[in-house]
């Protein structure tokens, strides 16, 4: 099996039904990584082992397994790896949480 994981082969969290939706996976995303996508929910994304490239608005974050990153609803954003990680990844339904943080942040873990 590829160990390679592309963005679309993944469920799509703005989909769901439920407020909170989780993915996780633990592979190599590749040097091509994601395309460049935004979702209709918040995401907070970090990863447990392992560090990788995120790129939002034109900058790139280098993401080891101390930080998270909060990306707001409709932000177009882009990921890679070129070593196996494990990726944890929540999107929040921001109809149901209205306080959510509305720019970019760094989160030390």
């Amino acid at each position: 099996m590829n160990q390679s994981v592309q963005y679309n082969k993944m469920r799509d969290p703005d989909r769901a039904s439920a407020p909170l939706v989780g993915i996780a996976y633990d592979a190599v995303m590749g040097k091509k990584g994601q395309s460049s996508h935004s979702h209709q929910r918040a995401q907070l994304i970090y990863c447990s082992a392992g560090v990788f490239h995120l790129d939002i608005d034109h900058q790139e974050y280098l993401v080891p397994p101390i930080t998270a990153i909060w990306i707001p609803s409709q932000v177009e954003h882009a990921a890679y790896s070129t070593q196996k990680i494990q990726y944890r990844s929540l999107y929040f339904d921001t109809e149901y949480c209205k306080t959510l943080p509305s720019n970019i942040q760094v989160i030390h873990v």
